[in-house]
């Protein structure tokens, strides 16, 4: 499984970032290239304690279920997400994206062994939970703009 922590990887997701434009279509879902821009960086802010996104609670907690989330089950289109990583609007999509990769370095920065904050559905996860979890999340919100 691919690790946001993994520097190859690392770099294939900003490398994609690159290929978006704020007329990159979507193939599902409702968001706009920005807004999804806006969305991933809440996602890692949550991560990183800079968004309160809750505590997690409930089945999703569970470590087999984390497990099967983040490493097996295929991610459905058009997921409800939690209202906290939709704070951000989007301004000036090439301000958001900088933006972005300012917080995929934290994020990085953090690496496998750093404290993050929990999931608000899965709850608390390890570094190395996170790395793998904000990868599956970027991949698959940049597939959904085709990059």
């Amino acid at each position: 499984m691919k690790t946001l922590f993994d520097p190859e990887t690392h770099r294939e997701v900003l490398d994609r970032l690159g290929r978006l434009t704020p007329e990159t279509p979507r193939r599902w879902g409702k968001m706009s290239a920005g807004k999804m821009i806006c969305h991933l960086a809440d996602h890692l802010r949550t991560a990183l304690g800079d968004l309160d996104a809750g505590r997690g609670g409930g089945p999703m907690t569970w470590a087999p279920v984390q497990w099967f989330a983040i490493e097996v089950m295929p991610w459905p289109r058009g997921l409800p997400t939690a209202p906290v990583m939709l704070t951000t609007e989007s301004s000036d999509f090439a301000q958001d994206v900088a933006e972005l990769e300012g917080v995929i370095e934290r994020f990085v920065e953090r690496g496998p062994e750093g404290a993050f904050e929990p999931h608000p559905l899965l709850g608390a996860l390890s570094g190395a939970q996170w790395g793998r979890l904000a990868y599956r999340h970027l991949d698959h919100h940049l597939r959904q703009f085709g990059v």
